[in-house]
C-alpha cells in the first residue's frame, strides 16, 4: 500500500494542514517551517504500531508529552487529530476516494495523574467501518481501554491489520557518521529504530550472508560511479568479532589501498547508508536531509532515479 494523503489538526506547529502524496515525495522548505514534524507523524504512527516496546503512551512520551505534541494555538480545542488516505497500487495515487483510511484523535485526560486518551479511531474499507469506532461501549464503561489504541493490539487491529503493518514497517534514517564509526565510544540513550546509524553495522552483520553480499556488491558498484578512486566494499570482522565494513581503493600500489568505516569519508557513510535503507525497506522509508554531506550530482541523481 501507499499514502496518498494526511491531513492533521493541532499537530506540532501545524494548527491545520491537508497534503496528498505521490510515491516519492521531497519536502521543501525554510528552516521551522514543520518539514520534521511532518515527518514524525509517521515516526509516531510507526511507534505506536510497533510489537515490542510501542504503544501510545511511550510514543507521546518519548516526544516530551502532549503538551509538546500539541499545537500552540490548540486552545480552545485542544484535540491532537491524524488522517492517513492509502492506496492499493501507484497509479491510483491522487485519486480522492482512499482504497483505505485510518483516523487517530487524541487528548490529554486527568488532573492530577495526566496521561494521554483516545477521542477518536476508526478504520475504513472503500469507505466503510471496517472495526467498531471508538470510543466503544466497552470503552464506556472502562475509561482505561482508551489509553491504548486499537492499533497497538493484534486483537482489535485484526480488520486493518494491512494499515498496521506498513506503519510497523515504516524506517527513518538521519544517519550521523561519527555514530557508525565510533558507537560504543559514545555513551548515550538509544532511539527506538536507530534512525541515527549506531546499530547500522550490527544491522549489516545480521542480515542473512547471501543477501548481504548482493547489498554490497550493489552498493559497491554505485560507488564506482560516485566516489573517486572507489573500488570495491566488503564487510569483514575484526579479531574481537565486531563488525566492520572496509573499502578498497585504487593508487599506485598493485593492490590498491584497504580502508575502514572509520577512515570512510561523511558523504560515503552517509550514501552507503541511504543505499542499504533503500534496497533492505519493506514499507514507508523517511529521509530527512538527504543532501547532507552528499556532493550536488549525486543529490541531483537520487531525485531523477528513486
Amino acid at each position: 500500500m501507499f499514502v496518498s494523503r494526511v491531513a492533521l489538526k493541532n499537530w506540532r506547529n501545524f494548527s491545520s494542514l491537508d497534503v496528498r502524496f505521490r510515491e516519492v515525495t521531497y519536502v521543501l522548505g525554510a528552516n521551522a517551517a514543520g518539514k520534521s514534524n511532518l515527518i514524525d507523524v509517521f515516526r509516531f504512527l510507526r511507534d505506536i504500531a510497533m510489537p515490542s516496546g510501542g504503544g501510545l503512551q511511550r510514543a507521546v512520551e518519548e516526544r516530551g508529552g502532549m503538551s509538546k505534541l500539541r499545537c500552540l494555538h490548540a486552545r480552545s480545542d485542544p484535540g491532537v487529530r491524524i488522517e492517513v488516505d492509502f492506496v492499493e497500487r501507484t497509479e491510483r495515487l491522487g485519486n480522492t476516494d482512499p482504497d483505505w483510511r485510518y483516523v487517530l484523535e487524541i487528548k490529554e485526560t486527568g488532573r492530577v495523574y495526566k496521561r494521554c486518551s483516545v477521542v477518536h479511531e476508526a478504520a475504513y474499507r472503500g469507505g466503510k467501518l471496517v472495526a467498531p469506532s471508538r470510543p466503544t461501549a466497552a470503552d464506556g464503561m472502562d475509561s482505561e481501554l482508551l489509553t491504548q489504541t486499537h492499533l497497538e493490539q493484534i486483537q482489535a487491529n485484526k480488520p486493518f491489520r494491512q494499515i498496521k503493518d506498513l506503519f510497523d514497517s515504516t524506517s527513518y534514517l538521519h544517519l550521523v557518521p561519527q555514530l557508525v564509526r565510533y558507537p560504543a565510544n559514545l555513551s548515550r540513550p538509544g532511539v527506538m529504530g536507530d534512525p541515527f546509524g549506531e546499530e547500522f553495522l550490527s544491522r549489516i552483520a545480521t542480515t542473512a550472508e547471501k543477501l548481504r553480499a548482493e547489498y554490497l556488491k550493489r552498493i559497491s558498484n554505485a560507488l564506482t560511479q560516485a566516489v573517486p578512486f572507489f573500488d570495491k566494499l566488503e564487510f569483514e570482522r575484526d579479531e574481537a568479532g565486531r563488525p566492520h565494513l572496509r573499502a578498497r581503493y585504487k593508487h599506485f600500489r598493485p593492490r590498491g589501498g584497504w580502508q575502514r568505516e572509520d577512515q570512510f569519508s561523511d558523504g560515503t557513510l552517509r550514501l552507503i547508508g541511504l543505499l542499504w535503507s533503500l534496497m533492505e525497506r519493506r514499507g514507508l522509508l523517511l529521509l530527512e536531509e538527504p543532501e547532507l554531506s552528499l556532493n550536488d550530482s549525486i543529490v541531483e541523481l537520487l531525485v531523477e532515479r528513486v
